[in-house]
């Protein structure tokens, strides 16, 4: 008997990755970031200096800071995210056993 014949799926959902519509749901709030940060930049920023540049090329902006982001972290966002984690130093030491009564 095979393993599909032993077991009725019951949840399809179970083990899927979580997700907003088509968003997935760790790109959420990233995204939110990087249209804030464009909206600040495009409508705040540029028109204090004299340039004016509309809200299409501000969200066109935004969304190209989301779809490079998107990019970089994908499915397997460990593989770019994991380079600016520092590794532990793990060393061998030798203590002696001191009790505390």
């Amino acid at each position: 008997m095979s393993d599909k014949e032993q077991f009725r799926v019951v949840n399809k959902i179970l083990g899927s990755q979580p997700s907003v519509g088509p968003i997935p749901a760790d790109q959420v709030l990233p995204w939110s970031c990087f249209m804030a940060f464009s909206i600040m930049v495009g409508r705040v920023l540029l028109p204090m200096v004299g340039l004016d540049i509309g809200w299409f090329w501000t969200i066109l902006m935004g969304a190209w800071l989301c779809a490079t982001w998107w990019v970089l972290t994908g499915r397997r966002s460990w593989r770019f995210l994991g380079k600016f984690q520092k590794r532990p130093n793990w060393t061998i030491g030798y203590q002696p056993y001191k009790s505390l009564f």
